[in-house]
């Protein structure tokens, strides 16, 4: 995502890679979480899934298409089979968390690895998303430390079926997420640097905070105008991959050498008017109010 616009973009697991015995588990937080919130006319609900490891995105391969020009190849797969794939170990997921209703300086923000606060200067709307911050550190022999992020993610809206998959990179003519994206390497940002370069003491990291709102207008950055009811239901899915290139028989190609699978989905259901609620509420009693009445008339 872009710093003050952030990219709002975003992606179950479709294509999960066979089972491969790995080192280490991925770092920090990779447990889904639920809230649920009053909105101005909704109960606002957004649910994370659970981070996992991925060693193949068919959602990059569906978004590659768009840049014919570069040359998209998973490590320890075709022409890459003797790559091998970089360890879950090598990543941290951390502020993982679901939000509704605000995203904005104050409330479900993000503190950068840089320490800037990141949010969508979103306040009381029907809307909702989530907070990840992504970091990969090249803790192996091997790993690759001339880096970039490739974020690809999929997509359903109003329940009208997953999209195939796009690549999340901005305005960047690149597939990068790092082109646009707010990113960098320890404690710098570093958005436009492409590769960024690392260490086994300096991690490269993203930071995302994909959203949408009830009225469609979320390009607006911050869900004020559209209209009302124009997005019900929504689920992202995203795959953000650990991309460098590397010369194999004398082309050069982008290899992926492994990548978090996140997400997130909302719901937003109109919430009854308090006028609703009090007849409703009054009509359950003066029906419990009849039938005690027709208990004692009986006895």
């Amino acid at each position: 995502m872009r710093k003050g616009s952030l990219l709002q973009l975003g992606v179950i697991a479709i294509g999960i890679a066979p089972f491969t015995m790995w080192g280490a588990l991925i770092g920090g937080t990779t447990a889904g979480k639920t809230v649920v919130g009053g909105g101005p006319d909704d109960v606002d609900t957004s649910t994370t899934i659970n981070v996992t490891y991925q060693s193949y995105c068919p959602w990059i391969v569906a978004g590659a298409a768009a840049f014919p020009a570069f040359n998209f190849v998973f490590a320890g797969q075709g022409v890459a089979s003797n790559i091998p794939n970089i360890d879950p170990g090598d990543f941290s997921i951390g502020q993982y968390n679901p939000w509704v209703v605000n995203n904005n300086g104050t409330t479900n923000n993000i503190t950068g690895p840089d320490g800037g606060n990141y949010n969508r200067g979103v306040t009381n709307q029907d809307a909702g998303g989530a907070n990840i911050v992504i970091s990969y550190t090249p803790l192996n022999a091997g790993d690759p430390t001339n880096v970039n992020f490739v974020q690809a993610f999929v997509q359903n809206t109003n329940g009208a079926g997953f999209t195939s998959g796009t690549i999340d990179r901005g305005s960047s003519p690149t597939p990068y997420y790092n082109g646009t994206g707010i990113s960098g390497t320890g404690t710098t940002e570093r958005v436009g640097t492409i590769p960024l370069t690392t260490n086994s003491t300096t991690a490269a990291w993203l930071v995302d905070i994909p959203y949408r709102c009830e009225n469609g207008n979320d390009t607006a950055g911050d869900c004020t105008g559209g209209a009302d009811d124009t997005l019900l239901s929504q689920v992202q899915y995203f795959q953000s991959f650990i991309e460098q290139d590397k010369v194999i028989s004398g082309t050069n190609y982008q290899v992926l050498y492994g990548g978090v699978q996140w997400g997130y989905s909302l719901t937003m259901v109109e919430a009854p008017e308090p006028s609703s609620m009090l007849l409703a509420g009054l009509g359950l009693l003066a029906a419990g109010l009849c039938r005690r009445r027709v208990r004692r008339f009986s006895a």
